[in-house]
């Protein structure tokens, strides 16, 4: 966003002001009560609004709270991807935003099939803008994704699994990305699947 020469300027500036201190102001008796991140927010989250991600979710105006959730857990998910229990408790200490995990659990079930497509449709239409050209090349890759459970469904179910957890269900995620790196889309099969059946649907999608 800025030249590294005017970088430096600001650096060289900021070390040059003088703040004046109160004197009833004792500087050792000081102490940090929270720190609070807000560049995450402040950079990725005008970005997250260009690209159109508020209208993720169907009938945004019927979900605000939800939607406000989704972008909070995007947003954590950049600065560091752990476990959804583990965002929730990042999110209050490092970035001030406090709600439940329930709550994030069920905004969750508002990403339907509908969902999935709007932001498939939204991250394709931002790579070719980016491009500016038609795509003629795309990376597609499988991978497993594991669950700390021995109990299948119609989703998770037990397959080839490339974390040779072969004892335990697991999905399959399909992704595809320009020859930059830049994602197309991505859709999720039961773990029972094999991949060499997952290409057809995804050029299909």
């Amino acid at each position: 966003m800025f030249r590294s020469e005017d970088l430096a300027e600001m650096a060289i500036s900021s070390r040059e002001r003088k703040e004046e201190v109160p004197d009833n102001v004792k500087l050792k008796e000081v102490e940090a009560v929270q720190d609070v991140i807000t560049g995450i927010h402040d950079i990725y989250g005008e970005v997250y609004r260009e690209i159109g991600f508020e209208e993720a979710i169907s009938r945004p105006a019927s979900h605000e709270n939800a939607l406000n959730k989704f972008c909070h857990i995007v947003m954590g998910r950049i600065a560091d991807p752990p476990s959804k229990k583990a965002m929730v408790r990042k999110l209050e200490s490092d970035f001030g935003v406090s709600f439940s995990l329930d709550s994030v659990y069920r905004m969750m079930d508002l990403i339907d099939d509908k969902s999935v497509e709007r932001i498939n449709a939204i991250v394709r239409q931002l790579a070719e803008n980016l491009l500016r050209e038609k795509i003629r090349v795309v990376f597609y890759e499988c991978t497993t994704l594991y669950f700390e459970s021995f109990t299948p469904d119609e989703l998770k179910d037990n397959g080839y699994s490339k974390d040779l957890k072969f004892n335990q269900p697991q999905i399959i995620l399909a992704l595809m990305a320009t020859t930059e790196g830049l994602p197309l889309g991505y859709q999720i099969f039961p773990g029972s699947t094999f991949e060499g059946n997952t290409l057809k649907s995804m050029i299909e999608g």
